[in-house]
């Protein structure tokens, strides 16, 4: 579960997971553990690191419209009628991804006003999901001082090594995201806009990143 802003959003499956893999050749490895020293500077030393993080989508609800429930700028939550699925098309109206197959059929078909004295249909879709994985490799150097203890280390690291697009959760605290806030707009009273994905997370919008680095161990 993550709280943000006093209020508790879930999604139903996480998971995270890394992996450290030290490749077994050189000097105290499985194999050419005997190699001479430029042999094992060629083929000992490596490392592979990795982090894999996957979760399925925030809880979201339908807008109201312009129809306050409770005070100013608290706007209530529409009434679902059918069931609706999440499935996100790419190029939707306009050309832009939208998290419906048909937002036009869901909107005229599958929600209604809330009458006064109603509750709602609170958290009844959900929004897109997260995937994304990191990818370390690692050389490691022997100094030939030190007696072994003393080594540099050649680092590359790729954060969404696949750049995989991850578009954005949505607002689960602000029913119907009135002004696409957070970047998916479930506001009934703009069909034209309706169910529009227009923003991705992470940083620099979610694509890959690159880095180098050395490391003296001592």
């Amino acid at each position: 579960h993550t709280r943000i802003a006093g209020h508790q959003r879930a999604h139903r499956h996480s998971f995270s997971g890394n992996f450290v893999v030290r490749l077994p050749f050189g000097h105290g490895e499985h194999w050419a553990s005997e190699a001479g020293s430029a042999l094992n500077a060629l083929i000992g030393g490596w490392e592979v690191t990795g982090l894999v993080r996957f979760r399925t989508g925030f809880p979201l609800s339908i807008g109201d419209g312009f129809n306050y429930a409770t005070n100013w700028q608290h706007d209530g939550i529409g009434t679902l009628i059918h069931p609706v699925q999440t499935h996100i098309v790419l190029n939707g109206p306009g050309g832009v991804p939208n998290l419906f197959s048909d937002s036009a059929a869901v909107l005229a078909n599958d929600f209604e006003f809330t009458l006064p004295g109603e509750n709602g249909s609170r958290n009844v879709i959900r929004g897109p999901a997260y995937t994304s994985t990191d990818l370390g490799i690692f050389k490691s150097f022997i100094m030939p001082w030190g007696r072994e203890r003393q080594r540099l280390q050649f680092r590359i690291t790729a954060f969404n090594v696949f750049n995989e697009v991850n578009f954005s959760a949505g607002a689960p605290w602000f029913p119907g995201n009135v002004s696409g806030f957070n970047g998916i707009t479930l506001d009934p009273t703009s069909p034209a806009t309706f169910g529009q994905i227009t923003s991705t997370v992470g940083p620099r919008g979610g694509a890959r990143e690159m880095e180098t680095a050395i490391r003296y161990e001592f």
